[in-house]
């Protein structure tokens, strides 16, 4: 899929706190440590994937920090991301952008 750039803003404190951890799981050679946006950039697939896997270590995680929605649409098992009103035309476009087949895609209805 393409990828998107997202600005955050956060206090200078944990910013220095987040360079910490990271040289310090450099050090022991994590795989998400190569940056802080890597770091971030799984946290937030991970949450992704909390919206859309109830019962999944993500989920039980962003649950308690109450980033998930209360929603009926986060209730169940979803195969894809987004908006199950658009997530349709989102696949059928990326498909097109990528050449793959929009078949192999499950929307669940």
């Amino acid at each position: 899929m393409a990828k998107v750039t997202l600005t955050i803003e956060i206090d200078s404190i944990v910013n220095d706190e987040l360079d910490y951890i990271v040289k310090t799981l450099q050090a022991e050679n994590n795989y998400y440590a190569d940056s802080k946006e890597k770091a971030i950039a799984y946290l937030c697939e991970s949450w992704a994937d909390a919206g859309r896997r109830p019962g999944s270590w993500e989920r039980g995680t962003f649950q308690a920090l109450g980033l998930v929605p209360d929603d009926k649409n986060f209730n169940h098992y979803r195969h894809y991301y987004g908006d199950p009103k658009t997530v349709k035309e989102r696949y059928t476009q990326y498909c097109e952008e990528t050449g793959q087949d929009p078949s192999r895609f499950d929307f669940g209805y």
